[in-house]
């Protein structure tokens, strides 16, 4: 077996047990590895470590602040812009989520997510009309989706 001598692997390490920690629904041991990603020396670690971090904080409700999206580069910007639409939906200020969603809804990687959301955003401003013309949109694109199912219920 190899060692993990050099400091580069004992980020990576941290990184994937932050990431098996999350999905074992663990949020605070997952933010303690993420947080020892921040002290590495790889720029993309960090960047995506800072995002996992703000993302546990979002789900958990203790996000002070949105994300500032300058500080990070493709393909890391995106997610914080998708993160930054999750913080202001949270926060119930559904025009800046919806700015945000706007924002990756061509990016195929956030595209049923960011309409599915949109469509939310849409409804709680009132705006039936449109928020039907995004489910249209959703329901085009992604034919089985729950998402659109459950946003159809809500617009009935």
């Amino acid at each position: 077996m190899a060692t993990l001598g050099s400091i580069k692997d004992k980020d990576y390490l941290n990184m994937i047990f932050g990431k098996l920690s999350y999905i074992e629904g663990d949020l605070n041991k997952s933010r303690v590895f993420f947080e020892r990603c921040l002290k590495s020396k790889d720029n993309r670690l960090k960047q995506f470590s800072e995002l996992e971090i703000a993302k546990i904080n979002i789900e958990s409700n203790s996000q002070n602040k949105p994300i500032d999206s300058k500080n990070f580069q493709a393909p890391f910007a995106h997610e914080a812009d998708f993160l930054n639409g999750l913080y202001f939906f949270n926060k119930k200020d559904y025009s800046n989520a919806l700015k945000n969603f706007e924002k990756v809804e061509n990016i195929k990687r956030y595209n049923e997510r960011a309409l599915f959301y949109e469509t939310l955003c849409l409804i709680n401003t009132g705006q039936k009309s449109l928020a039907q013309k995004k489910l249209s949109t959703l329901q085009k694109d992604y034919p089985d989706s729950l998402l659109a199912k459950k946003l159809k219920i809500l617009l009935q």
